[in-house]
C-alpha cells in the first residue's frame, strides 16, 4: 500500500468568501492556472521521485523548501516583448510577470538528503525515505 498524497492547492469548497471570488475573477479572467505546474510523483520503497514541468523558468528564479513534512516548490519568471520601429522609437512593450507555487505532504523523508536538479525544464527531486518509515516486505519463517 502507497502512502496517500495530499494537496495543498486552493479548493474552491475550502475558501472565504472573499477568496472565492478573487479566485472565481481570476478564473473568468483567464489568469486560472492551478495546474500551471504538472507533477509527477512516484514512491518506492526507498524513496518518493518528483518531476515538475517549469519551462521557461531560469534555474535561478526556482526554490524548493521542504519543512514540516510539506515539500514546495516556487518559481518566477517574466517575459518582454518589445517591438521597436525603424527609427528606434518604441512602438510597444509588453511585459508579463508569473510565479508558480507547489505544495505536496511527503511524510518520513531524510531532509538532509534531498537532492534535486533542473534540466530541460524538468525539475527532479529526490526524496530519501526515513529507514523507520520504508516498508520493506519480510517472509516470516513457519514452524
Amino acid at each position: 500500500m502507497t502512502r496517500e498524497l495530499l494537496y495543498r492547492d486552493s479548493n474552491l469548497l475550502d475558501m472565504t468568501p472573499i477568496r472565492f471570488f478573487e479566485e472565481m475573477g481570476r478564473q473568468f479572467f483567464g489568469e486560472w492556472r492551478e495546474n500551471q505546474v504538472k507533477t509527477d510523483i512516484h514512491e518506492t520503497v526507498t524513496d518518493y521521485l518528483v518531476e515538475a514541468e517549469l519551462p521557461g523558468i531560469p534555474k535561478d528564479n526556482i526554490v524548493v523548501h521542504y519543512e514540516d513534512n510539506i515539500l514546495t516548490i516556487e518559481g518566477q519568471y517574466c517575459e518582454e516583448n518589445q517591438v521597436h520601429h525603424a527609427r528606434g522609437n518604441l512602438i510597444r512593450s509588453e511585459r508579463s510577470y508569473q510565479k508558480i507555487r507547489r505544495q505536496f505532504i511527503l511524510q518520513g523523508v531524510v531532509k538532509e538528503q534531498i537532492t534535486a536538479n533542473y534540466e530541460d525544464g524538468i525539475l527532479t527531486i529526490k526524496l530519501p525515505k526515513k529507514q523507520s518509515s520504508r516498508r520493506i516486505k519480510q517472509a516470516i519463517p513457519i514452524d
